[in-house]
């Protein structure tokens, strides 16, 4: 799968960036959220999504208000960015043979699709959200309900309902999900969609519009469709305006694919299911914008909702609710997908990336709502690859956001309750890994510039929230390329709130080896073994490279081993290389987090598992870290002229003699420095 751009220039990411739900009742598993009573508010005037007026609101967006409504209330602008075409719709190639993007007006957010209403219990179409009250210092459980605000499309003298029913997705398939279906009449309490028509198509086998065949310009395509058996619409060549339509219950390999020149697609996506994807941007098209809903669509392969095999998308808003895909939940791209927005909900992937796929693309801003979202690991996958149907392998990767070997530049959000599932899973929120796919080998390191937001509920069964992992193996670079290249991630901003790394032998699955590394090595080049198992509650670095975490809470968060071979460790922060955390005039701190190894509990909240590592906490501007928790890490015996000697990792904190370190546990086998700042100690006495 050769990458259309984005293997072949180092310069990517400084290129782009400077150039100007379970449906039968549309359910969606519980929620861990997070609302700080009592915290101070702010006004906003036409601020624009990423700025840090726009940031510090959002962190007041009260529980039972979805991010759209939100942003219209609080005059919140969405950026766009356009892609620069020529007169046949072709994207303009600038000098670094890139396409040029260029930064347009922002806009106003569309209206969101759905509702949440606060209910007293849990239901099948609830989810579960904690309010933190900072006076009692404790989390309350609390119920939403959600609801679609549009269930009736098309107009006419008749009438179909449709409604979400577990079923195969192909009778061939040995397994079921929930899949938009044709009732007779409505069910109480379910989530029915209701289509009114005069006709249904009379050839459900053909396509409703196909311009394969005649270059179009300046054309719209609307309307209601539903019931196709093939591809509702193909735009082959010429360069169409829009198709803003809704899209119902089709069945075909793709519903829209698009070669050609779209500026712009709009509508609702409902309870489709395509052998590929909903909606597919292929080889040589260009769309400059996505405005759309994509709710309980199914795809048998990748990308449920938006598969961006070689095009390039300028923006993508919308809400995508219980989507479900073997990878890529709801966006899987691979070129350039500039920005996007919206709130994800309920969505799955069989092995990887629950709501966002990025293998080997560019993605410039994803801002939005992460909510349980999930890399189910049901094995579903190895079908595909001839493994055999009572072998389960149990992969998962990125509950919520898988990027291979590609570049994003920023992700905000909020991620609650998002999880990967399986022995050997990871990311329960996000994943950033340099790894090798399909024999190719990145020319670019792969990297997330910038994460910031709340992280909470999360789990898998290492890196509870985030993993940032280097797995490629050294003879693979000597073999092929001279330039090293890493995991990256540049600053990470952001609350960590009760996320869980969990070694089990709950996970179901088959542990073969023969069958991990078929999936694993060849499909995503990553290795596991259970050496990486319950590994960093919050965080998992493993030979990766983040350059800072700045002012960021690490709460309750916990690596769990419940197998006697696997040791937790690294309650909130596991790494094996160099890290800084920095608290620039504001706070960091670790209070609550642990490792647990057979039962027994230790308040660890740091693991540094190299003695080459070095671990600094740096403090300037009247900055504080506040260390509740111990750090822990690993030593190593050396000979030197038949001297046995240990190295230690180390620890150095250091600023600008204006800010304050609350030491109140311990560093243990460290070699520590420390100076430039004030020291508060267990018994409040300043040094």
């Amino acid at each position: 799968m050769m990458k259309k751009y984005l293997t072949s220039n180092s310069k990517i990411a400084q290129n782009l960036e400077f150039r100007g739900v379970t449906l039968k009742a549309l359910s969606v598993a519980a929620l861990a959220g997070c609302a700080i009573l009592g915290a101070p508010s702010a006004h906003a005037a036409d601020v624009v999504l990423g700025s840090d007026d726009a940031n510090a609101l959002l962190q007041n967006k009260p529980l039972d208000t979805p991010l759209f409504d939100y942003l219209n209330d609080k005059n919140i602008l969405i950026p766009q960015r356009e892609v620069s075409v020529k007169d046949n719709g072709s994207e303009v190639i600038g000098e670094d043979g890139l396409p040029v993007i260029n930064t347009t007006s922002a806009i106003g957010a569309p209206e969101s699709a759905y509702t949440l209403t606060r209910v007293n219990e849990k239901a099948d179409n609830t989810v579960t959200k904690f309010e933190y009250n900072a006076e009692t210092n404790t989390f309350n459980p609390v119920f939403y309900r959600v609801d679609l605000k549009q269930t009736e499309y098309g107009s006419g003298s008749n009438t179909k309902f449709y409604e979400w029913q577990t079923v195969k997705p192909e009778p061939s398939l040995d397994f079921s999900v929930d899949l938009l279906q044709e009732v007779s009449t409505p069910t109480d309490g379910k989530t029915t969609i209701k289509y009114n028509y005069d006709s249904m198509p009379a050839n459900p086998n053909q396509p409703a519009y196909n311009a394969s065949s005649n270059y179009v310009e300046n054309m719209d395509i609307t309307g209601n469709f539903a019931g196709y058996s093939e591809t509702n619409v193909i735009i082959q060549d010429g360069k169409f305006n829009s198709i803003n339509a809704n899209f119902l219950a089709n069945t075909s390999n793709n519903v829209v694919q698009t070669f050609g020149y779209v500026n712009s697609i709009s509508g609702n996506y409902i309870g489709n299911m395509a052998g590929q994807a909903t909606l597919h941007i292929d080889s040589g098209s260009v769309v400059n914008s996505i405005s759309a809903n994509f709710i309980g669509n199914t795809s048998t392969m990748i990308g449920s909702a938006i598969f961006n095999e070689y095009g390039v998308v300028g923006n993508v808003t919308g809400n995508y609710i219980g989507n479900y895909s073997m990878v890529g939940g709801t966006i899987t791209n691979f070129t350039v997908t500039d920005t996007v927005t919206g709130d994800f909900i309920g969505n799955k992937a069989s092995v990887a990336g629950g709501a966002v796929l990025n293998l080997g693309g560019y993605m410039n801003n994803i801002n939005g709502d992460f909510i349980s979202n999930s890399a189910i690991g049901d094995g579903n996958f190895g079908l595909f690859l001839g493994i055999p149907l009572d072998i389960v392998v149990p992969i998962g990767f990125g509950g919520a956001i898988l990027n291979v070997d590609g570049v994003m530049n920023n992700i905000s959000g909020n991620f609650y309750d998002n999880s990967a599932n399986g022995t050997f899973s990871a990311g329960g929120a996000i994943v950033n890994v340099r790894a090798k796919y399909e024999g190719s080998i990145p020319t670019v390191d792969t990297t997330i510039e910038n994460i910031s937001g709340n992280f909470i509920g999360n789990s898998s069964a290492t890196g509870g929230a985030i993993v940032n992992a280097n797995f490629i193996e050294p003879n693979m670079e000597q073999d092929t390329q001279t330039t090293t290249y890493d995991a990256k991630i540049g600053n990470i901003n952001a609350n960590f709130i009760n996320n869980t790394a969990l070694a089990s032998d709950k996970w179901f699955g088959s542990t073969e080896s023969m069958f991990l590394d078929l999936i694993t090595r060849n499909i995503v080049g990553i290795t596991m073994d259970e050496n990486l198992l319950a590994k960093g509650g919050a965080i998992h670095n493993h030979e990766g490279v983040i350059d800072a975490i700045t002012n960021s809470r690490f709460i309750n968060n916990a690596a769990i081993s419940e197998k006697e071979s696997v040791q937790a460790l690294g309650g909130a922060i596991y790494t094996t290389t160099d890290l800084n955390i920095v608290s620039d005039n504001g706070v960091t701190e670790f209070t609550g987090n642990y490792t647990e190894n057979n039962g027994e509990k230790d308040d660890n909240a740091i693991y540094v598992d190299s003695a080459d590592a070095t671990l600094t906490f740096e403090l300037k501007n009247n900055g504080k870290t506040i260390l509740n928790d111990n750090i822990d890490g690993a030593n190593a015996t050396v000979t030197i002229d038949d001297v046995e000697t240990t190295e230690k990792y180390n620890v150095n904190i250091t600023g600008d003699k204006t800010g304050t370190f609350y030491l109140y546990n311990d560093i243990r086998n460290a070699d520590v420095a420390m100076g430039g700042f004030e020291l508060n100690t267990i018994n409040n006495q300043t040094y």
